[in-house]
């Protein structure tokens, strides 16, 4: 009898630890929409005005204050703004992109500067400032955790660089169909891919890293070995080419992660493009972070996390679906397992 029904297990790539589930609803997000302000194009606020319209009359009289209708005498205003209407949020995100090659003490100063204006005094707006920088780590925290949590889950085996050529492709081109081209075998082959789009730092040349999960006897073709000289480290680099790819897109490298730490390493790379750059990490459909199961008694081998609220489990925990033993952990059972994000 399974001692936690329907948890949500997931790997940080030593251990497997489940996360048990809860009835407790979830309370409701509170998504207030931020209230727009006017601003110039220097991010200054300004002020709606009421102007007087002219009407000229058929005679050629130019009215100012006063139109007639149906008789009547009525004054002629209108609010006229001159500006756009945006959101705080929508500036500070701008400000932030605009900053991505400064420090984090000089991206703060730098929208500090720029945004002061929009509040009553320095003090809200030092307050907004540093709520919006907490707001963006949390979410490159989450970013990084959901990234690691399915790589590890997806068992991704190799670490791949595809360079743009522009022999072969436009920029436009190369990046619509590379995506179509791993879509292909994703859907076909069983393939699974993450990566993140970026540009060389002298060639500003575009190029897409990807960790992924290529299954026994389903790369079509076999890679070739070449030795190149590598300008950025100054000396020769043996890279391994898909003729497929290399026919297609041009240069790219298929390198085998062999255990965790090269794991570890290849996320690591990922990561630092991710604040870098600004990028989005791409991933392929249906991946993962979590695999659902029922939890033995005897799988646990302690309580961890913050309140204690997560299971420690054995490397061999047993992998049960609605109460049916799938059997012993293994990337072959939790391919078979329900999974969840």
């Amino acid at each position: 009898m399974p001692y936690y029904a329907k948890a949500k297990v997931y790997s940080d790539g030593n251990h497997f630890i489940a996360i048990p589930h809860t009835t407790r609803p979830k309370k409701p997000k509170k998504n207030t929409p931020e209230r727009l302000i006017t601003v110039d194009e220097n991010n200054k606020v300004v002020e709606e005005k009421e102007e007087i319209s002219e009407i000229v009359l058929p005679s050629g009289r130019v009215l100012t204050e006063i139109e007639f209708v149906k008789g009547k005498a009525v004054s002629v205003k209108k609010k006229v703004v001159h500006g756009r209407k945006v959101s705080r949020k929508e500036i500070f995100e701008k400000l932030y992109e605009e900053t991505l090659n400064k420090t984090r003490a000089e991206r703060k100063q730098y929208i500090l500067n720029r945004m002061k204006g929009l509040f009553k005094d320095e003090e809200s707006a030092k307050e907004y400032v540093e709520l919006n920088f907490q707001r963006k780590l949390r979410n490159l925290i989450c970013r990084r955790i959901r990234m690691c949590r399915k790589a590890y889950l997806n068992n991704m085996n190799y670490f791949c660089t595809f360079t743009y050529d522009d022999k072969l492709q436009t920029e436009e081109s190369f990046e619509t169909k590379l995506k179509n081209c791993l879509q292909y075998f994703t859907k076909k082959r069983g393939w699974k891919y993450m990566g993140v789009w970026e540009r060389g730092g002298k060639t500003d040349r575009l190029h897409f890293h990807a960790l992924m999960h290529i299954p026994k006897e389903q790369l079509e073709g076999k890679l070739e070995e070449k030795r190149e000289y590598d300008f950025k480290s100054r000396d020769m680099k043996i890279t391994n080419g898909h003729k497929l790819f290399e026919k297609r897109f041009g240069r790219n490298d298929f390198k085998e992660i062999p255990n965790v730490r090269a794991m570890g390493e290849a996320l690591v790379y990922l990561m630092k493009y991710l604040e870098k750059t600004g990028e989005k990490i791409v991933y392929s459909r249906g991946l993962s972070q979590y695999v659902i199961s029922d939890i033995l008694d005897e799988d646990i081998v302690c309580t961890v996390g913050q309140d204690y609220g997560k299971l420690l489990l054995f490397d061999d925990f047993t992998c049960i679906d609605e109460g049916e033993i799938k059997g012993k952990v293994s990337f072959d059972v939790i391919r078979e397992m329900p999974k969840a994000n």
